[in-house]
C-alpha cells in the first residue's frame, strides 16, 4: 500500500469545507475574515505573521513538542495525571493585551498557503532515495511581500503557512483541523493535556458563556483571553456528561490506521487511555481514511471502538467519525484541572487589581490568590467582564 500525505491543493479545500471563517480570495488564497482565528492559527500551527523581509511574528509559538512556560503557574501533583501538560498559567498577559500594539490585529487577515516544494530542491540520501530541500527560504518571504506591496496591503495583516519541501502538510495541520471541526461540536481545545491536543467537554461551563453571549460554540482554550459579545447563533448542549478526548495527529494514511504501539491508533490505546489516564475518548487524526474499518479491527474487546476519526477524502471533503465506546475512566481529576485552566483563561480579561478585588485578597498573599482561583466560579468572573466591558 502507498503511503499518502496531504498536498498543499488538498489541505486548501480541507480548510474551506471546515473553517467557515475562511473565505477564498483574488490577493491571497484565503481571507480570515475574523482576525483573532489569525492569532489561534498562528498558535496552532507553523504560520506567521509577516513584519519585513527580516522578522515575522507569533503568538506563544512552540518549541518542539513543549508548550512554552509561564513564569507562574500552577501544577498538579498527582502522580496518575503527571503528563497533562505541567502548567496552568495564573498572571501572564491576555492575547487582548497586545491589540494596543497592533491597532488591526483583529480585524480580516489575508493567508497565503505557501506550496514549498515550488522553493526546493530534489536531492538523495546515502542510500539512493530522494529526498526534497529548501533552496532559499528568504524568497518565499520576498515574493509574498512583493504581492502585498502591489496591492497596499499592510505587511502585519498577512498570515503565511509554508507547506513542506516536499509540498505536504503534516501534523500540525491535521491538529488545527481537527481543533476546529470539534470546537464547533462544543469541545474546549487546548494543548493542555496528553497526546498532540486535547478537547474537553463541560456542559455547565459551555451552556453558561453561550447563554451570556461570548461563545457561539466551543472554543479553543486562547480564544477565553480574547471575550467579546458574539452574533447569537443558536448552540444547544445535546450532551450532559463530561468529556475528554486525546487527539493523535499523524502526516500519513499509514499512520493514522497503526495499531503499532508507537502511531496512530495503537499509540493511543497504549499511551493515553489507561484507567488513570482521564482520557475517556481518543480521535486519530491524518490524511485519507474514511470508515470506520480503517482504524477498527476486529477484536470487540479492543480499546480501539474508544477511538474516533477526524480525515479527509481524495476530493478534500472533512470526515468525522465519533467514537463507538466510552472509556471507563476515572475522569473528576482531570475536568476540575481543565475548569481552572478556564477559569485562569478568563481572568486573564482582568488586571491583576481587578483579579484581586474580585477574589477580595491582598495582592501579597500569594497562596490566598491561588486558593480563591480553585474555589471561585465561573459566573462571577464572566459577571465582572460582563461589568468591565458591557455594562450601560
Amino acid at each position: 500500500m502507498t503511503e499518502k500525505w496531504i498536498d498543499v491543493d488538498t489541505a486548501k479545500k480541507v480548510l474551506k469545507n471546515s473553517c467557515d471563517f475562511l473565505k477564498e480570495d483574488e490577493i491571497a488564497d484565503f481571507k480570515i475574515i475574523n482576525g483573532k482565528e489569525a492569532i489561534l492559527l498562528s498558535i496552532y500551527t507553523g504560520a506567521f505573521f509577516l513584519i519585513n523581509e527580516k522578522y515575522k511574528f507569533g503568538f506563544r509559538p512552540t518549541l518542539g513538542a513543549w508548550s512554552p512556560k509561564e513564569s507562574l503557574c500552577i501544577m498538579p501533583i498527582q502522580e496518575e495525571i503527571w503528563t497533562i501538560s505541567e502548567i496552568i498559567p495564573i498572571f501572564g498577559l491576555s492575547l487582548s493585551f497586545y491589540f494596543q500594539f497592533f491597532p488591526t490585529l483583529s480585524k480580516p487577515k489575508y493567508l497565503f498557503i505557501i506550496n514549498a516544494r515550488e522553493y526546493s530542491r530534489r536531492k538523495y540520501d546515502y542510500s539512493g532515495r530522494f529526498y526534497y530541500e529548501l533552496r532559499d527560504g528568504s524568497k518565499i518571504i520576498k515574493d509574498v511581500l512583493n504581492k502585498i506591496k502591489l496591492n497596499n496591503i499592510n505587511p502585519q495583516d498577512c498570515l503565511v503557512w509554508i507547506s513542506n519541501p516536499n509540498g505536504t502538510f503534516g501534523e500540525d495541520f491535521w491538529k488545527y483541523v481537527s481543533g476546529v471541526i470539534l470546537r464547533e461540536k462544543g469541545y474546549f481545545i487546548t494543548y493542555y493535556g496528553m497526546g498532540d491536543l486535547s478537547a474537553y467537554y463541560i456542559p455547565e461551563y459551555l451552556k453558561e458563556m453561550v447563554d451570556r453571549g461570548f461563545l457561539k460554540r466551543g472554543a479553543f482554550i486562547e480564544e477565553l483571553e480574547m471575550l467579546e459579545k458574539t452574533t447569537p447563533k443558536y448552540f444547544k448542549s445535546i450532551k450532559s456528561n463530561y468529556e475528554s478526548i486525546v487527539i493523535e495527529a499523524e502526516s500519513s494514511d499509514i499512520r493514522v490506521r497503526s495499531h503499532s504501539k508507537k502511531a496512530g491508533v495503537g499509540q493511543i490505546i497504549e499511551k493515553y487511555l489507561g484507567y488513570e489516564s482521564g482520557n475517556n475518548y481518543g480521535i486519530v487524526t491524518g490524511p485519507f481514511c474514511t470508515t470506520y474499518t480503517d482504524i477498527h479491527c476486529q477484536n470487540d474487546k479492543c480499546l480501539c471502538k474508544s477511538i474516533g476519526l477526524i480525515s479527509c477524502d481524495e476530493n478534500g471533503n472533512p470526515i468525522f467519525l465519533e467514537p463507538k465506546r466510552e472509556n471507563v475512566v476515572q475522569l473528576e481529576r482531570k475536568i476540575e484541572i481543565i475548569k481552572t485552566l478556564i477559569k485562569c483563561s478568563l481572568l486573564r480579561n482582568l488586571s491583576f487589581k481587578e483579579r484581586c478585588e474580585l477574589m477580595e485578597t491582598r495582592p501579597t498573599n500569594l497562596i490566598d490568590y491561588l486558593e480563591k482561583i480553585l474555589s471561585i466560579d465561573i459566573a462571577t468572573i464572566l459577571d465582572k467582564i460582563e461589568e468591565k466591558y458591557y455594562a450601560t
